[in-house]
Formats: C-alpha cells, structure tokens, sequence
C-alpha cells in the first residue's frame, strides 16, 4: 500500500492540483447557470474517455501488440458504460447511474492513491513517451475528473433507494468480467487471484467461489460506505444552508 513510484509522486500531486484547479474554475465561470450548461463538461469527460479507448483499441490492433489486458473488461473500462448512462440517458433513468457514476470513481481515485501501480502500472513515468501510457494516465485522470465535477458542479438529491444501485451496477458487471476471467484465463481485476495477500490466503484457504463471492461484496460494501458519508455530508451543507439562509 502506498508505494508510490518517485514518478507517481509528482506525477500524481500534479494531476489531483490540476483537477482541483480545473474543478474551481470551472465552478466560478458556470455559477448561476442551469443545470444543462453544468453538466456540459461531463458530457465532454464521457466523450473523451469513449474516444480515448476507441483510440487504444485501434492503437494495438494496428500495431499487431493486441493482448488480453487490452480487451475492455477492467472495471475502469466499465466506468465508460456507467459514465454514459448517467450522462446520455433520458433525465427519468440518468438518476440512476449518476450515483454509482460517482461513488466508483471516487472508489477508484481512491485506489488510485493506496497502490497506483495496480491502476495504472509505471505509466506515471512514461506517460509522454508511449500511447499505452498517456491513454492509462489521462483515462483515469478522467475518472477523477468526472467525480470532482459532478461533486461541485451539480445538485445531489440522495435517497436511500439509490443503495439498489451499488448491487446491481456490481453484479451486471461480475456477471460478465468473471466468465472471461476465467475463460482467457486473465486476472481482470484481481478475480483469478489476489495481490492483497490477506485476500490471497482467503482464496487459498476457503476456494475460489468464496473468494470472488467476497471480491465482490467488499466492492459492494464499500460503494455503499461512500454513498452513505457523502450522503450525510449533504445533508449537513443543506442544514447549513437553511441555518443561514
């Protein structure tokens, strides 16, 4: 945890200080518009991202270096289906996906920071000298993006309901990422085994169904902790705000 690269640590500061610098302009220079002008950086976020592996998808088959880690099965991969929804569909079911559109972000910024070797491997290091790198850094500097703008551009109406989101978004994606898994034999997202060696000898102690049964609800279970902090976190501002009003 937190071996952070002497790559990542300049790598890394500068991206959080650029998003965070991007975030409060952005805040100064739509504040007072509708929420339609807000969300026009999200849209571009989703935009770019779509564009972003369209492009290494082209870049590894051109090049004849296509490999099993290239075919989009990695949970960022499915951050650009969910990003999307909460972006594109009609306003009556955008709702909800935006929810678990932030909550993973912020899960993966987080993940990020506590081993970002296992996100983005040494790209922080060669992110202007290959493709691969500048897509893996800049895609999940999208990620983070998306999070802290949607955190301070839009309003957040939370309901408890939108808990429901978490097990299905997780249990869509484990219904297709762990058949490939363990079909091409490649470990997406630590389902074959894991690095975190308390989890490994979970798996080696208790079998394989156990171990992604717990893969799976320890990400559940997490996305649920995040929505229930910034939930109340809300619900403090806006008792603030009425104090004060």
């Amino acid at each position: 945890m937190f071996n952070w690269s002497e790559a990542d640590k300049i790598a890394i500061p500068v991206m959080m200080l650029i998003v965070a610098a991007l975030a409060v302009a952005l805040a100064f220079l739509l504040r007072g518009k509708s929420e339609k002008i807000k969300n026009i950086p999200l849209h571009i976020i989703a935009a770019l991202m779509i564009g972003l592996e369209i492009a290494k998808q082209l870049y590894f088959l051109i090049s004849g270096t296509y490999h099993l880690g290239v075919i989009p099965v990695h949970f960022c991969s499915y951050m650009i289906m969910i990003i999307s929804l909460a972006q594109w569909l009609p306003k009556k079911y955008s709702t909800f996906f935006q929810v678990p559109a932030v909550v993973f972000s912020i899960l993966i910024w987080a993940l990020l920071l506590i081993h970002p070797s296992s996100m983005i491997g040494n790209y922080s290091a060669t992110m202007f000298q290959s493709f691969p790198g500048f897509h893996s850094f800049f895609f999940h500097s999208l990620v983070v993006c998306y999070a802290v703008f949607r955190l301070v551009l839009c309003k957040h109406s939370l309901k408890w309901i939108y808990l429901l989101s978490f097990p299905v978004c997780v249990l869509f994606y484990a219904a297709y990422a762990v058949p490939v898994a363990f079909k091409l034999g490649f470990n997406y997202i630590n389902i074959l085994y894991s690095y975190f060696q308390p989890l490994e000898n979970f798996r080696l102690s208790c079998g394989q169904v156990a171990y992604d049964i717990l893969l799976f609800s320890i990400a559940i279970a997490v996305s649920c902790l995040i929505f229930v902090v910034w939930f109340f976190i809300i619900k403090l501002i806006n008792k603030r705000r009425k104090k004060n009003a």
